[in-house]
């Protein structure tokens, strides 16, 4: 069954809260400068998990996210979530990755040459960002049932995974970006789109 099936499934069982598209806190919001706090033990395996996670997923989905955070919907908590159809409209040049929910994650940096990437960001829309990324991380993790695994990310993936982590401790890309990286998406269209989609395409590669 597809996680998110089977979070549907669980959550038609658990009280109170529902599963909905939340909204986007603006930039300036406070939750998106906070640290975010560690999922503690209690919470695995709950509802009160399962929603949160449910919402980043739908959230992510409705506004064609590549991952989302728990900061970016106002949730404290050290989760995100990644997804690629290899067809989002935001950004058509990342490959397809199956959803993944990525509880206290810790990242470690593999190898240490730079991928100079335009990011954008839910929090921050309209705006585009060169921000550098280590290449390749390695994620160690645990899912919303408790237990744990580990992924290998390379290129895009590993960009997206280090983007994620750092909305974890508050940072947002256009504090790493760049001098003279930040752009609007309608400058980054005209002027920038094709030579970072043709070097996007080799990362791919």
């Amino acid at each position: 069954m597809a996680l998110h099936t089977l979070l549907r499934s669980r959550l038609a069982t658990a009280p109170a809260r529902g599963f909905a598209v939340r909204a986007l806190p603006p930039l300036g919001a406070p939750c998106l400068r906070e640290q975010a706090k560690p999922v503690p033990e209690a919470m695995f395996g709950t509802p009160a998990l399962d929603a949160i996670v449910a919402d980043l997923v739908d959230t992510m989905r409705d506004a064609n996210g590549a991952g989302i955070a728990g900061p970016q919907i106002g949730e404290g908590w050290r989760i995100f979530v990644v997804e690629g159809s290899g067809a989002n409209p935001r950004y058509p040049y990342k490959p397809k990755l199956p959803l993944t929910v990525f509880v206290n994650p810790e990242l470690e940096v593999v190898d240490e040459a730079p991928m100079e990437i335009f990011e954008g960001c839910l929090s921050i829309p309209g705006v585009r960002g060169r921000v550098a990324r280590a290449s390749k991380v390695r994620c160690a993790a645990r899912r919303p049932d408790g237990s744990s695994f580990g992924v290998l990310a390379a290129g895009h993936a590993a960009g997206t995974l280090q983007h994620e982590q750092d909305h974890l401790d508050g940072i947002l890309f256009p504090d790493i970006a760049t001098p003279g990286g930040l752009v609007l998406a309608d400058a980054f269209d005209e002027y920038h789109r094709d030579a970072f989609f043709a070097y996007a395409a080799r990362l791919n590669d």
